[in-house]
């Protein structure tokens, strides 16, 4: 696939003053810009969000998405973690949450901590 590129705006400069070294490599560098644009293929937009980087750098991070119905509209959350075990027997937890399209944001975010466990 290709991109279309409007020549006519990159040749201005070219027309302004051609005997002018400066501008004829300007307009030249332009061309060759334009050129690849039209050759090289047009990526195709991610529609991941953003939190998936996270995962991809890491395949330890798990995802899971939490939605809600909101006026008919599935609305979504991303909560991504991980669990990573210390030295000692203790364990560090890390956690994102990302809002794709939930209009009502989140205000809170709680995780259940059992009778007895020490938070430090």
């Amino acid at each position: 696939m290709t991109r279309p590129v409007r020549v006519s705006q990159l040749s201005i400069t070219q027309r302004a003053a051609p005997d002018d070294p400066q501008t004829a490599a300007v307009g030249l560098l332009l061309s060759v810009v334009a050129l690849l644009a039209c050759l090289l293929p047009a990526r195709r937009a991610d529609k991941r969000p953003a939190i998936a980087a996270w995962k991809a750098a890491d395949p330890e991070v798990t995802l899971v998405p939490a939605d809600y119905l909101d006026q008919g509209v599935t609305a979504r959350f991303w909560v991504g973690a991980k669990v990573t075990a210390n030295p000692g027997g203790t364990w560090t937890y890390e956690y994102a949450l990302y809002n794709l399209n939930a209009d009502r944001a989140a205000s809170s975010f709680s995780i259940p901590i059992p009778p007895g466990a020490i938070v430090g």
